[in-house]
């Protein structure tokens, strides 16, 4: 009689450590979202091949966001995108905002379109640009030169910084 009431408390205190253990695996994996890190930022400068058919000589600015139904920071970035949108709408500049991507052109309308992103143009990513992955957002000079990019989600403090630029 003596010897079940230690086992009975070792066996209540391992369970209740168990629970413990398996809730904060649950919240920390599932249930929290940490702040996105800093998307990885492009070398500026260098001429950016294959995108005669954008023509970034006719404005001031041309972004280029690289887009995949299938990727999940596309999506995830798509509110970023429909501001960035407006934003460049409404710029002092002649910005042109083209959304490609590697699917067809219809398709990519019906896939932004769920996300009410309204840019200047929709394209098929062009031949000859070479992208790490998606989503990738180039800011491109009339000359054809990078002044800006990004390979993945932007943090909070780039898409200011993009806003800012597009103003």
């Amino acid at each position: 009689m003596r010897l079940s009431r230690p086992i009975d408390f070792v066996s209540q205190m391992v369970f209740i450590i168990v629970c413990v253990v398996l809730g904060t695996v649950i919240v920390l994996n599932y249930l929290h979202t940490p702040a996105p890190a800093d998307a990885e930022v492009l070398p500026s400068g260098a001429p950016v091949a294959g995108i005669t058919q954008i023509h970034p000589e006719e404005v001031d600015i041309t972004v280029l966001v690289a887009v995949s139904a299938d990727c999940r920071f596309c999506t995830v970035s798509m509110p970023f995108y429909a501001r960035s949108a407006a934003a460049a709408a409404r710029s002092r500049r002649r910005v042109r905002m083209v959304i490609a991507a590697d699917a067809p052109v219809e398709s990519t309308k019906l896939y932004i379109g769920q996300f009410s992103v309204r840019p200047t143009g929709i394209a098929r990513l062009p031949n000859g640009v070479h992208l790490k992955g998606t989503p990738t957002l180039l800011v491109i000079s009339p000359a054809g030169e990078l002044l800006a990019g990004w390979f993945g989600r932007l943090s909070p403090r780039q898409e200011e910084g993009l806003l800012r630029l597009l103003s």
